[in-house]
């Protein structure tokens, strides 16, 4: 009986040891693999806003009004040599991270450029993760020279729907970590911004729909439509993989989710939860690596489902989902990295479980 009890103990030792040993060797093996450590830091400052006031939200206002949410710039900052952006990080000064709505970096075509008027190369959102990384070899490729600048709207509602205080000399940063141009990435993403909007009260920049009153479970799609000047849809010009996705949304007026079609059959679909249930507004919609194929042609879109049990009608609601993708003319043959990727998502997935965070 001791023998064996023993042996037991040896061979449950023994397996104990090789699981460690496997797992510790993959996380190694996921360290090493993710490239060149940044080496380039680009960081861009917003104006400051010398007081930023709290207000009141009610189903009738929308975020983009002129007199209700705030609208934010920066001077512009040039890219001193060619960059990878491999992760980045979005954080704000003297007020709290709720109170950016969504804040765009842009290309900056010129000194005179209107932020307003740029496609972003991303965008963030309240309810969206503070920070992106980019799965090597792929990352955000910004050539030497080029310009750069925020466009934000920032918003201070007052309890339930926010902290509501009174803050002075706000400032918003956007931080840009990377390589330079040869370090290991070779696969520029793409952002695209596919959403729901209302063609007949808005142009498509505004972003936002009407929830009808006493609405259940009532989903809003996005369209292809020629007055927004983005597109609520997304056609893709080349083949490729689709490598981060995140979802924006406005959970605390009602929403329950949002949803990505490729070629109409759901790809991936994003809720949102609050981070402390003693903070009503403290909502967060996850986001983060995934590899998905798609091929020239395909068709990416999305929908979003609200409710709205009160009888006045919410004006501002808002479903977007923020796509990076990089053209790759080999995406029907999984590439070496594609499993690395794969093995990320689940590891990240794991290690979140138990509050360990691996940059």
């Amino acid at each position: 009986m001791k023998i064996r009890t023993l042996a037991h103990s040896k061979s449950f030792s023994l397996a104990a040891g090789v699981v460690a040993v496997v797992f510790l060797s993959i996380i190694a093996i996921l360290l090493a693999s993710h490239g060149t450590p940044p080496s380039l830091t680009v960081v861009v400052r917003s104006n400051v806003v010398p007081t930023l006031a709290p207000h009141t939200h009610t189903s009738a206002d929308r975020v983009s009004d002129n007199s209700h949410g705030l609208a934010l710039s920066s001077p512009t900052v040039e890219v001193p040599e060619d960059m990878w952006v491999t992760d980045l990080e979005i954080t704000t000064e003297n007020a709290p991270q709720g109170i950016i709505h969504h804040m765009h970096l842009v290309r900056m075509e010129d000194e005179g450029a209107d932020a307003d008027a740029q496609y972003p190369l991303f965008a963030y959102g309240q309810d969206t993760p503070t920070t992106i990384r980019f799965p090597s070899p792929t990352g955000i490729f910004i050539p030497k020279g080029e310009k750069l600048g925020i466009d934000a709207v920032l918003h201070n509602p007052i309890p339930p729907l926010g902290e509501g205080g009174v803050y002075k000399d706000v400032v918003i940063t956007i931080t840009l970590r990377g390589v330079p141009n040869g370090k290991d990435r070779n696969l520029p993403v793409v952002f695209h911004l596919p959403r729901v909007f209302d063609e007949t009260t808005n142009s498509g920049r505004d972003a936002t729909f009407t929830v009808p009153a006493g609405a259940l479970h009532e989903t809003f799609w996005s369209t292809n439509n020629p007055p927004d000047p983005v597109g609520t849809a997304h056609t893709f010009v080349e083949d490729g993989w689709i490598v981060h996705m995140g979802a924006h949304s406005h959970p605390w007026e009602g929403a329950e989710r949002v949803d990505a079609y490729l070629n109409g059959a759901r790809i991936k679909t994003y809720t949102s939860h609050r981070t402390d249930e003693s903070i009503p507004w403290s909502w967060q919609t996850e986001g983060g690596i995934v590899l998905i194929p798609v091929r020239k042609g395909d068709v990416l879109t999305v929908s979003t489902t609200y409710s709205n049990p009160t009888n006045k009608p919410i004006v501002g609601a808002m479903g977007l989902m923020g796509v990076f993708y990089a053209p790759d003319p080999h995406s029907l043959i999984p590439p070496p990295y594609a499993f690395r990727w794969t093995f990320e998502r689940w590891l990240y997935s794991a290690l979140e479980l138990i509050n360990v965070r691996v940059r």
